[in-house]
């Protein structure tokens, strides 16, 4: 008897999220040796292939933790990768701490990003910060 059965989505993601951590996973982002991947569907089905995948930096180094960078919907062949400025914020308001990557490091993995999306075919975009995190932060109003 076999294990259970992926659905066509679900193993399709698996596979696309295999080929990014092949092109891209050998990448090292100082300073936490981090590595780009995209998550895998979790269980047997994608319920129609409407499952979101993260775009995560994955650190090799103890002490630093998984960054979520974007989103990536296979179905639909698109991808959204955050701004500097929308991580930066996120990372600030949630941690209290900035995001461990400069600026210049973050912009140029970002564009390799996009060329991997871009040659795979998909509509990638840049999502800036949300409204609702712009301002200052609630303890300070």
């Amino acid at each position: 008897m076999t294990g259970p059965q992926r659905t066509a989505f679900a193993q399709q993601s698996i596979m696309f999220a295999m080929g990014f951590k092949a092109d891209l996973g050998n990448l090292s982002i100082p300073p936490g040796d981090y590595a780009p991947e995209v998550t895998t569907p979790k269980g047997e089905s994608t319920s129609g292939g409407v499952i979101l995948q993260r775009i995560r930096l994955v650190p090799r180094k103890e002490g630093f933790e998984p960054l979520v960078i974007g989103d990536v919907k296979y179905k639909d062949s698109k991808a959204e990768l955050r701004t500097f400025e929308h991580v930066d914020l996120v990372h600030r308001r949630r941690l209290q701490l900035p995001f461990p990557i400069d600026a210049a490091t973050y912009n140029a993995l970002i564009e390799k990003l996009r060329a991997f999306f871009d040659a795979s075919n998909f509509t990638t975009t840049l999502a800036g910060p949300p409204a609702n995190l712009v301002g200052p932060p609630p303890s300070a109003r």
